[in-house]
């Protein structure tokens, strides 16, 4: 893990700060990340292979499968309370296969109670903030 790496990961756990109990889905994500977690999350990590980890040396309840985050057709929408991913949209190819990442992330993430919540508001600032960073 690269210290820009961590640094995003220890944000996102701040900013948008889970709560017990919460599924979170880790598009691209390696179960190393969340093995200093000491909260108790629902943590789905997908990789174009599935990465085996020791599951006895993890807090969070974690399972990793093989998939194209750009396409989760094993997934329904709306089945995850936050979408986390760390540098990985630059890795999926070209502008509209990042434009897929994006819209898979939003579609898994389930609707908050208020349209103002600010962790909905933040989810969607961030994909479209490295969406328009591509473009530039």
């Amino acid at each position: 893990c690269t210290s820009f790496r961590k640094n995003r990961f220890s944000r996102f756990l701040v900013e948008l700060s889970p709560r017990e109990g919460e599924k979170i889905i880790d598009l691209g994500g390696e179960p190393e990340f969340w093995k200093t977690v000491s909260s108790r999350y629902e943590i789905h990590c997908i990789n174009l292979d599935k990465i085996e980890f020791d599951a006895d040396e993890y807090q969070v309840n974690l399972r990793t499968s093989a998939g194209d985050c750009c396409e989760l057709n094993d997934e329904e929408d709306n089945s995850y309370d936050l979408v986390f991913s760390n540098s990985v949209i630059e890795h999926v190819g070209d502008f509209e296969r990042q434009k897929k990442f994006a819209d898979t992330a939003v579609d898994n993430i389930e609707p908050m109670r208020s349209e103002l919540n600010p962790r909905t508001r933040h989810a969607y600032e961030v994909i479209a903030n490295s969406i328009i960073s591509r473009t530039k």
